[in-house]
């Protein structure tokens, strides 16, 4: 009995290894396919793009962002939707800094039935004039020429909608074992590399930095997401339906610092944790306890049975992989913690849920 325990936590944990290493590799291909084309990219007409920054009390963070987009060939919208601290004046001491970048500012009001951030995301997209729109959040600091690039590539490749992981920055050590969890899912638990066998099951995305072809707009849309917590999966979900071909890359051009704090981190990952797996909450639960239990115990098991101690280092090193991708590379030894760190976000978002606590800026969602 426990030959064949060891055998099945051996073999899933190969398998998770084996999905970490090709989607890296498939990642930093892709990476180097789109910035190959760097070098010509400013003589084509395919590269302008529209980047559309939607805000909301972001006055620690806009004007890093808009700085960091500031040389992009295209124009930069920013939809205010309903800051009440200084995100404008910021908004305005960059546009008095740098009077040549191509800015526009937009405040609007969402209305009912609308959550904040697709509506501001709708009327960016209202507002914008190139072919390729580039929404990212206020927090993302990005390269400008590789988002560039990135048109250019998806005008070459008949890519109408492509995802960006960024980089994520975290503020202090307990923020990161939060901020982690996003590029540990995507590495580990999606087969980016089915996209070179042709299948077209991308079915994940996120927010923070989408390109979508202006066509393709047309009918993947804010609209069709506009009550949705998370926009970004549904859209993907949406173009994936309409056989819009999708594509999504991890890529260190692209940085984000969602969170300074851990406290900011578990109230911003437990607000749609359970909504994003797409598991009902009874399911979800489950999910959570196997998911831990899975890590957890083989460390407990290797004090009893020495052949454990090799999926413990399996462990560690598929978990140091992934953290390769953050900028505290060396975290992957404390993945029991990243485990904790994702089954006390999961409760805690069911807890919320249940009582109809989920608020985020001010706004009940």
């Amino acid at each position: 009995m426990i030959l064949l325990l060891i055998q099945i936590w051996f073999f899933i944990s190969v398998f998770l290894l084996f999905m970490v290493v090709i989607n890296l590799l498939r990642y930093a291909f892709l990476q180097h396919k789109i910035t190959s084309c760097q070098s010509s990219y400013r003589d084509s007409k395919h590269t302008h793009i529209s980047i559309i920054i939607p805000v909301r009390d972001e006055e620690d963070t806009i004007f890093a962002c808009l700085e960091s987009i500031k040389n992009v060939k295209g124009e930069i919208v920013v939809i205010n939707d309903g800051s009440t601290d200084k995100t404008l004046s910021e908004i305005k001491r960059f546009h008095a800094k740098y009077p040549e970048v191509s800015i526009l500012t937009h405040s609007v009001q969402k209305p009912q039935g609308w959550i904040g951030k697709n509506y501001a995301c709708a009327m960016g997209a209202k507002y914008a004039k190139y072919d390729t729109y580039c929404f990212i959040d206020a927090d993302v600091r990005a390269n400008a020429d590789f988002l560039n690039s990135c048109a250019l590539h998806m005008c070459e490749s008949k890519t109408g909608f492509l995802s960006i992981f960024p980089k994520q920055l975290c503020g202090n050590l307990w923020s990161h074992f939060y901020s982690s969890m996003l590029n540990w899912f995507l590495l580990a638990f999606y087969p980016s590399f089915f996209q070179w066998m042709g299948f077209r099951i991308l079915r994940i995305a996120n927010g923070q930095c989408i390109l979508i072809d202006k066509k393709v707009y047309g009918f993947v849309n804010h609209t069709h997401v506009k009550n949705s917590q998370i926009e970004d999966i549904d859209l993907a979900k949406l173009a994936a339906s309409k056989s819009v071909k999708r594509d999504v890359v991890y890529s260190e051009n692209v940085k984000c610092q969602m969170y300074a704090t851990a406290t900011e981190a578990l109230a911003g990952f437990s607000r749609n944790f359970r909504r994003i797996s797409g598991l009902p909450p009874a399911l979800f639960r489950i999910w959570l306890h196997l998911y831990s239990f899975f890590f957890l115990a083989p460390l407990a098991l290797a004090f009893f049975h020495k052949p454990f101690l090799i999926i413990v280092l399996l462990f560690v090193l598929t978990w140091s992989l992934v953290m390769s991708t953050s900028d505290k590379p060396y975290m992957g030894v404390f993945y029991p913690v990243y485990v904790c760190s994702v089954f006390i976000c999961g409760i805690l978002g069911l807890q919320k849920e249940k009582r109809g606590e989920v608020v985020w800026k001010g706004r009940k969602l």
